[in-house]
């Protein structure tokens, strides 16, 4: 089972959507946990007021910052696999379900990931046709990449693809993955982190999250 992480920090009208999203999944097995580390004192009773046992909302103990909250986000995450969904992005319908395809043929992976969609405020679509061909030359639209060890994690630097979809195997990775001093502040380095460790992350060939832009 998948647990869809929401680290908050600001932007509620967008969490309403990302929430939303997630309550429309196809595959209606996941968990999802909210942990707020805003000032706004209304967070909690829109997480709550969804009424769905699959959500559960959390407080920060005080500040915790960005990476400490998405620190806290893969803790409190009881399933064997977890996403890090941003608060102002949303999931397609069918995310859930073919990320839990893609975990039993990827069984030794640390990370999956998917293509994702650029979004507006509105959650009208905002790819352009240049970027579309361009990442069709980058890698396959029909198939899945594999990227694996220090090869794959230079590899994975210079195809540059937005991490912001990753699912991560929890066993894969230690407490508090996200650190200033090891230097991980983004996805992508969370991402290479695990490569360079010796493990495996693949990308799956559909786009299955909006990015909001």
């Amino acid at each position: 089972m998948i647990t869809l992480a929401i680290p908050f920090f600001e932007g509620r009208e967008f969490l309403h959507k990302a929430l939303r999203s997630a309550l429309g999944q196809t595959d209606r097995e996941w968990r999802l946990i909210v942990c707020d580390d805003s000032l706004d004192n209304r967070v909690e009773s829109l997480v709550t007021g969804l009424a769905d046992g699959r959500i559960r909302y959390f407080r920060s103990p005080g500040r915790i910052g960005n990476l400490g909250t998405h620190n806290r986000c893969l803790e409190l995450a009881e399933t064997p696999f977890v996403t890090i969904l941003h608060p102002r992005d949303e999931l397609q319908p069918e995310y859930v379900g073919r990320f839990k395809k893609a975990w039993e043929s990827h069984p030794e992976a640390a990370f999956l990931f998917c293509r994702t969609r650029k979004i507006d405020r509105k959650s009208r679509t905002k790819e352009s046709w240049f970027r579309f061909f361009k990442n069709l030359r980058k890698r396959s639209p029909f198939q899945s990449t594999v990227f694996e060890g220090s090869t794959g994690a230079t590899a994975l630097r210079k195809a540059r693809p937005t991490l912001r979809s990753a699912c991560y195997q929890k066993n894969q990775f230690s407490n508090s993955p996200f650190s200033a001093e090891k230097g991980v502040l983004t996805e992508l380095d969370f991402a290479c982190l695990l490569l360079n460790q010796g493990k495996k992350g693949v990308e799956l060939p559909e786009s299955l999250y909006d990015e909001r832009v």
